[in-house]
């Protein structure tokens, strides 16, 4: 696929602020070809296990029991990187490398 996976921690405190930062981003549910707004607090966003998301910087998926993974955030978070929010690495060839698929990441901010 060609967006981005992220495996909450699940606790409510964490889903309100991911909810916060869905509403700054304009998040909205990607379904076929469309989207549509949609209204989510931490509570609701806990009730899903996947939401198929797009935002005016491209498609993601929130992935709480990301397939292939039992225990989702806590079973990722031994795997997980560490970076800031302004240090990205390229490889050899110039091009921005990632963390790879199913791997938790953890940022400064």
């Amino acid at each position: 696929t060609y967006d981005v996976d992220v495996t909450p921690e699940a606790s409510r405190e964490n889903l309100q602020r991911l909810s916060a930062a869905l509403n700054e981003l304009g998040a909205e549910v990607r379904h076929e070809d469309e989207t549509l707004p949609f209204s989510h607090d931490g509570e609701s966003l806990g009730r899903a296990a996947v939401w198929n998301l797009s935002c005016r910087h491209g498609d993601f998926d929130i992935c709480l029991e990301p397939t292939g993974i039992d225990g989702g955030y806590d079973e990722l978070v031994p795997q997980r990187t560490h970076r800031g929010h302004r240090s990205r690495r390229r490889d050899r060839s110039g091009s921005m490398r990632g963390p790879s698929r199913h791997r938790a990441v953890q940022t400064d901010r």
